[in-house]
């Protein structure tokens, strides 16, 4: 600039976005900086006989397991894709019924990668009302097992109550996975 200017800066506040894969399979992504309260949307695709299992990072609620995921960007967000070739199915449990009554129990079914090795596991619940007939056991490569998943509603007003189910796999590249759990009572 050689004779007098005006310099007019006009300031947006953009975030960021960091998304990235975790095991086989690939991301698309419609850009890495978002303005402010701007929709992002993140699509995972599988590679190999894969499949998607989750997202981690700043995911909203109840986005867990949405697959395009949308964020609103409010903020800087980070966020993993899960891919793996371990079964869970279903991908996600919902229980309904009443406040102090039984509720049927449901059977999540695991299965290991028929190309992994035999690997122990876990499986717990990260709530009180939530539990797994058994926690635990050997999985040999392309084998399943199914659990029985129960809820215990005494003490619980009605409502509706999330949770998870943790499965961790030894020698698993995308272990802890994280299973959706949602309760919803009602009133007698």
């Amino acid at each position: 600039i050689t004779t007098n200017s005006i310099l007019t800066w006009n300031w947006a506040t953009e975030y960021r976005l960091n998304a990235q894969a975790d095991g086989v399979g690939s991301l698309s992504v419609t850009g890495a900086w978002y303005a402010s309260g701007a929709q992002a949307t993140i699509t995972a695709t599988a590679s190999n006989g894969n499949r998607f299992v989750q997202w981690n990072g700043d995911v909203p609620a109840g986005g867990l397991t949405n697959n395009p995921l949308t964020l609103t960007m409010g903020q800087p967000r980070s966020v993993q894709a899960v891919f793996t070739a371990i079964g869970v199915a279903p991908g996600s449990l919902a229980f309904t019924g009443g406040a102090y009554t039984a509720i049927a129990p449901q059977t999540l079914s695991v299965t290991n990668d028929p190309a992994g090795a035999a690997g122990s596991y876990t499986i717990g619940s990260d709530v009180f009302w939530l539990s797994v007939a058994t926690t635990g056991g050997t999985l040999a490569p392309g084998v399943g097992t199914g659990h029985v998943v129960g809820v215990a509603t005494r003490g619980l007003a009605p409502g509706t109550y999330n949770g998870r189910l943790k499965l961790t796999l030894a020698n698993a590249t995308n272990s802890p996975l994280l299973i959706p759990v949602m309760l919803s009572l009602t009133a007698l």
